[in-house]
């Protein structure tokens, strides 16, 4: 039987593969030069000194749009029916776009292969075409093509993974204008209550809490799929077996077989704070970089431990600023000089893999010294070799 890692895999494949025949087709000599034109004129004023194309959807749709346009091809359909749908949804980029449209932190190479497709372009006799696919598990695929005087030529180089654009993350539903499927309350009573109204407290700083998402489903908390094993307290928010465990008196050391066990579930932990991470950005809202790691953790067959433990709300915890831990992520913009603590736990395997990792948004410069000197000092306490104590 595949397991939730072998689905992960195979979607990788598939997204590789239909990113490639997809820059493929819009870059049919017949169509490229007028696809070009057409996004530009969607474009408008926000083309202004951009010259590369760049387009996102995630596999399922992709997969649909790429059938289309070589059907419509072999029909002999006019250029206009066959990119048509498509010039709509792309947008236009230059190579200080990179982060807004494929993440942070991704490998120097990657950076470069994107500024190098921009700086490139000239117009719509030679352009590139970045298509970045979206799997279920929220990271993304992205491929490059280039369209030169008739001449296609797709680059070798796979970014993967990378993360959703910051355009396509921007929420459908917000507090402002909610959605029949989502609507925005502020959390209260430790969990287990929403309000229209902020909870009073006594402040001590400029950070308020903002509102959450509540989805129609139970308890407002996001779906988990029916396949994957739950903890104890996924329905009751008790985690009476954590209660009750002789582990919270006594240290047991692990077997070979069961570090082996906790190491694959680590990696999972791991593989989703490095999502959510690549998806920080100015503007971008942490009730969103939740449903990353949730999306992440479930799609490889995981559940999320913080996700209704003691009632809490969302998936992973986001502390931003003067938050120490355990903050809930809300609908609050994360803004340049903020600093952000993403704590995420796993259930898998039989374990729970916790880790968390503090990050800048912006750049170093938009952080103050005080904050980038408290995440200098942690990084190196935690580096430094144990001490015994008595």
């Amino acid at each position: 039987m595949k397991t939730g890692a072998d689905v992960v895999a195979q979607s990788i494949v598939d997204a590789t593969a239909i990113a490639e025949e997809f820059i493929g087709a819009l870059l049919d000599e017949d169509i490229a030069s007028a696809l070009y034109d057409a996004v530009f004129d969607a474009c408008g004023a926000g083309s202004k000194g951009k010259k590369a194309v760049f387009f996102e959807a995630p596999l399922a749709a992709a997969k649909t749009l790429c059938a289309v346009l070589k059907m419509s091809k072999a029909a002999g359909a006019p250029k206009e029916k066959r990119y048509g749908a498509i010039a709509g949804r792309c947008k236009v980029v230059c190579a200080a776009d990179v982060e807004d449209a494929i993440g942070c932190g991704l490998p120097k190479d990657d950076v470069v292969a994107f500024a190098e497709a921009c700086e490139t372009s000239t117009g719509g006799d030679a352009f590139s075409l970045i298509v970045s696919v979206g799997l279920p598990c929220s990271t993304n695929v992205v491929r490059i093509g280039s369209f030169s005087k008739g001449v296609v030529r797709i680059d070798e180089r796979v970014i993967d993974p990378a993360a959703p654009s910051a355009w396509a993350m921007a929420p459908k539903s917000t507090p402002e204008a909610p959605t029949k499927d989502a609507q925005w309350l502020y959390c209260t009573n430790k969990g287990k209550g929403r309000s229209e109204t902020m909870p009073e407290y006594s402040w001590t700083g400029d950070l308020r809490p903002a509102k959450i998402s509540h989805t129609e489903g139970f308890r407002g908390l996001l779906p988990v799929p029916e396949d994957v094993v739950r903890t104890d307290y996924a329905e009751t928010s008790r985690p009476i077996s954590e209660e009750q465990s002789r582990l919270q008196r006594i240290c047991k050391e692990l077997t070979a077989s069961e570090k082996a066990q906790l190491h694959k579930c680590c990696r999972v932990s791991r593989g989703a704070i490095d999502a959510v991470v690549r998806a920080i950005r100015p503007g971008v809202i942490p009730d969103e970089l939740d449903r990353i790691c949730h999306n992440y953790i479930t799609a490889h067959g995981g559940y999320p431990s913080p996700l209704n433990y003691y009632s809490f709300p969302k998936s992973c915890c986001i502390s931003v600023n003067e938050v120490i831990c355990h903050g809930i992520p809300d609908a609050r913009p994360l803004v340049k000089g903020d600093i952000v603590n993403i704590d995420v736990t796993a259930y898998i395997y039989g374990y729970h893999g916790d880790l968390n990792e503090t990050v800048l948004v912006g750049k170093p410069s938009d952080v103050d010294d005080k904050s980038k000197h408290l995440l200098k000092v942690a990084l190196e306490c935690l580096w430094l070799p144990p001490h015994p104590t008595k």
